[in-house]
């Protein structure tokens, strides 16, 4: 048996997947909430006179956890979530870094001993977008011609080098704005010109990363778990709304197909993973007309059950299970007839799937605040619009 401990957040349709395909094979499975902290969750460290270190943890539906865990999956570590109208402001902030200094340690201390899905120095080192191109051009990726700065005549010389109508801006992170109609809008990648930039005072508040367009036959989605990689076909150009942005409309309408990655391209998302520290990741790739392979990031956490949900061709869950099983890098899924896979269809279908996300929305203080995407789909899907820095540029 292996005792995998989650850190995520509430409505992690993922996470609940994957926890219920791995107690169906004896696993034991702890999710974790870091944003229950510190209204819901309850955690005491007591160390010391030679005696052991014990951990008590507290939390709704969540039975004492083990002391140390075989796998610890770094899954959606957030929080934490203070309570409005206890502290007063001035407070607020040293409150939350402690609870935060806190929330670190629990995950370091339980998993001391564990195989990490990703660590959390991976993480850091993988999120680092600069760092991220830096290490993707040294083994030896195609890279778009790429200006990261909030200098505004560095960008405008960047947009003014390119052809007219071929630059994309891009934001560091996905970004969420209240519509006055109701709803929210989500940013997306989005042409820019020189003439649709805001003010010089804007883009140098606000940072941003600006590409020259790359054309594409069709763009990848490579899921690296650990040295095992399963390569999705996204045929992007085939309709105009995901010609730019494949995330602009829902994944079941791109056809999505196997891919077998060129032996060069699989040894260099291979590498780059090792440099960044990670071991899994989801790298969206754009191959060309002439056939060239162009990276564009890696997700060290990206979604990918959707990839299943789109085609079950692809047994995404089934191979996920199978690497927390080996806690390896290097691994290969284990051979099975299809009726003895994990398929991601049904077990979302099972009741206890719906009645673990009702029983985190009913007892967990965030799941009232969060836009509830109850899908495997990426959340990147949801992004409308571009960032308000540049909304100029799409109005």
């Amino acid at each position: 048996m292996t005792s995998v401990l989650i850190a995520t957040e509430v409505l992690d349709t993922h996470a609940v997947a994957v926890a219920l395909a791995l107690q169906d094979r004896g696993h034991q499975v702890t999710r974790v909430f870091g944003e229950d902290m510190p209204q819901k969750l309850s955690a005491t460290f007591a160390i010391g006179d030679g005696t052991d270190p014990v951990f008590d943890l507290a939390a709704p539906g969540l039975a004492q956890p083990s002391q140390r865990f075989d796998v610890v999956w770094y899954r959606r570590p957030c929080g934490p979530n203070l309570p409005a109208g206890v502290l007063h402001e001035d407070d607020e902030t040293p409150a939350a870094q402690e609870n935060r200094h806190f929330l670190n340690g629990l995950w370091g201390y339980f998993g001391r001993d564990a195989f990490w899905i990703n660590s959390m120095g991976g993480r850091q080192r993988a999120n680092s977008k600069l760092l991220q191109l830096t290490e993707a051009n040294r083994c030896g990726f195609s890279l778009p011609r790429t200006l990261i700065s909030n200098e505004p005549e560095r960008i405008r010389e960047f947009i003014r080098a390119n052809r007219p109508g071929a630059t994309v801006y891009k934001a560091f992170d996905g970004h969420f704005w209240d519509l006055p109609a109701g709803g929210r809008a989500m940013n997306y990648t989005v042409k820019i010109t020189e003439e649709s930039l805001p003010s010089d005072t804007l883009l140098r508040v606000a940072p941003g990363i600006f590409q020259r367009e790359v054309a594409k036959a069709y763009e990848l989605r490579v899921t690296c778990f650990g040295d095992h990689a399963v390569a999705a076909k996204l045929h992007s150009q085939a309709q105009a709304s995901t010609a730019l942005d494949w995330r602009m409309v829902p994944p079941e309408h791109i056809r999505i197909e196997p891919y077998v990655l060129p032996p060069a391209v699989a040894a260099a998302c291979r590498q780059l993973m090792r440099r960044l520290g990670i071991v899994f990741g989801c790298f969206d790739l754009i191959v060309t007309p002439e056939g060239d392979h162009v990276f564009l990031e890696v997700n060290e956490m990206g979604q990918f059950l959707w990839i299943e949900q789109v085609n079950p061709e692809f047994a995404m869950l089934d191979t996920f299970i199978d690497f927390v099983e080996a806690r390896s890098r290097s691994f290969s899924p284990r051979l099975k007839p299809a009726s003895a896979r994990a398929a991601f269809r049904a077990v979302a279908s099972r009741p206890a799937f719906d009645e673990q996300l009702q029983f985190d929305t009913a007892h967990h203080p965030s799941a009232s605040v969060r836009v509830i995407e109850q899908s495997a789909a990426p959340a990147e899907n949801k992004r409308a619009s571009a960032p308000a820095v540049l909304q100029a540029a799409t109005a």
